[in-house]
């Protein structure tokens, strides 16, 4: 389930990455060749540094993503994984249309909604992300 996860995302973040590679200012890279710098050092010294920003957002959206899995799993669930994965959407799934218990079923989802704002909240205060 983590390869297909990695897999289904990989062409979104990539697309994310390259936008933020084409970004970067080419005179940065002049600069450092006329200072000798070797390709290693213009990605050591350029490259990460400019891209450390877009990686924030990346492991943001992901780490968002994470909590709503819901898709892959129920997908790929069979009688042998079934017991074994628990997953708070797919749990929500089971309550509420397999169920019909809807009161449990918005509690979940409003348990994924407080982790995802606190996920967000405690990453922007890690990575101190400018949320305005």
């Amino acid at each position: 389930m983590v390869l297909s996860a990695v897999w289904k995302d990989m062409g979104y973040n990539c697309i994310i990455y390259l936008a933020a590679i084409v970004a970067i200012n080419p005179a940065l890279y002049e600069a450092a060749r006329v200072d000798g710098a070797s390709r290693w050092d213009e990605i050591r010294q350029i490259t990460i540094p400019q891209l450390f920003p877009t990686m924030k957002v990346v492991l943001l959206l992901n780490m968002m993503g994470i909590l709503r899995i819901f898709d892959q799993i129920f997908v790929m669930e069979n009688n042998a994984i079934a017991r074994n994965v628990d997953v708070l959407m797919v749990y929500t799934y089971e309550q509420g249309i397999l169920n019909f218990k809807m009161g449990i079923a918005s509690a979940a989802s409003f348990l994924v909604i407080i982790a995802t704002l606190l996920l967000v909240m405690i990453s922007a205060k890690i990575t101190k992300y400018d949320m305005e």
